[in-house]
């Protein structure tokens, strides 16, 4: 097992009804993959951005996801924070245990 170390950031959106989207950067493509591997669910790979995965929902799937990501290290009061501003949570980090593809074979 590997881990994958990811900073994330939560964009609230105020669009008639609440909805957010979150991102989770990794130090290359390859451990974005792997996260993604293990977080699946409406995790994406990023548009523009292969080293990160995407994330977007509305409040019942933000309070899935946190609890999801608070289980790999983030501090669940960030994700969502307005401490700072009403359209960005704090950033965090996240730490994912993963299997490397090449490894998962031999299982």
């Amino acid at each position: 097992m590997n881990k994958v170390k990811g900073k994330g950031r939560l964009n609230h959106h105020f669009w008639g009804t609440y909805y957010a989207g979150m991102v989770l950067v990794f130090d290359t493509s390859e451990a974005a993959v792997d996260a993604l591997s293990v977080l699946g669910g409406l995790w994406k790979i990023h548009d523009k951005e292969p080293r990160a995965l995407s994330w977007w929902g509305e409040s019942d799937a933000l309070k899935i996801a946190k609890e999801q990501l608070v289980l790999f290290g983030a501090d669940g009061d960030k994700i969502d924070s307005i401490k700072y501003s009403i359209d960005y949570g704090e950033p965090f980090d996240v730490v994912i245990s993963v299997c490397p593809q090449e490894q998962a074979s031999l299982f």
